[in-house]
């Protein structure tokens, strides 16, 4: 069990969770199966709102700045920060959505912000298109964050913020944990670990080094 900040993760879990979903690939196509949430996997749900106010406010100029855009920078930092430090931000679930990830809780949490009066929902239009802006009324709770939890969080802002909601969709999409599961499943977060093949670089030192470990591993036979 690894812990950071107050979140306990249960890497066991998660490898439980990844063996199910590959064994799933035999269900019929389009086949929606939602694991059940074991007690403790809903996650920090507090921690969880502050950092939907940062995000929120982070990107608050940005005319295309509305959900969809919070739910990708939330998922990439969870899933950033799992795969460098072992533990995801909040731990709250991610389920795979036809526009990409979000947190399984994310309109309860919202909704909790905005009968608080932290946060307040605009609804705005963005090239045609409708965009649901959440503007904070407060600052965000900075001491439940670690250094490395905002540094994780700042860097994926810069990624995604130059994109389009649309093109934001895009990038989630291929990520390796939306595309291992069906519409409705959750995401597990061991999945950060996994690469895409053409992603994989294979050195000419790493070569050398398994040439060696696999010639000292037939001596010592």
């Amino acid at each position: 069990m690894a812990e950071a900040n107050g979140n306990a993760v249960d890497i066991t879990r998660q490898e439980e969770l990844l063996k199910y979903h590959e064994a799933s690939r035999e269900r019929p196509p389009g086949e929606v199966t939602v694991l059940p949430l074991s007690q403790g996997d809903r996650g920090n749900e507090d921690k969880l709102a502050e950092l939907i106010l940062y995000i929120a406010g982070q990107i608050r100029d940005d005319p295309d700045g509305g959900a969809t855009k919070i739910n990708k920078i939330l998922y990439f930092a969870e899933f950033r920060h799992m795969r460098m430090y072992g533990t995801p931000i909040t731990g709250v679930p991610y389920q795979k959505l036809t526009r990409g990830p979000a947190p399984r809780r994310l309109r309860p949490v919202r909704q909790q912000l905005i009968n608080s009066d932290s946060a307040v929902l605009e609804r705005d239009d963005y090239l045609g298109y409708p965009v649901h802006r959440l503007i904070p009324k407060r600052p965000f709770n900075r001491s439940l964050f670690t250094d490395e939890e905002i540094d994780t969080v700042d860097r994926v802002v810069r990624l995604v913020r130059p994109l389009t909601a649309s093109a934001a969709s895009e990038l989630s999409h291929e990520d390796m944990g939306w595309r291992m599961v069906v519409e409705g499943e959750t995401i597990p977060y061991s999945s950060a670990f996994l690469v895409k093949e053409k992603d994989l670089r294979i050195t000419d030192e790493a070569k050398a080094t398994a040439a060696r470990l696999l010639k000292e591993w037939e001596a010592s036979e």
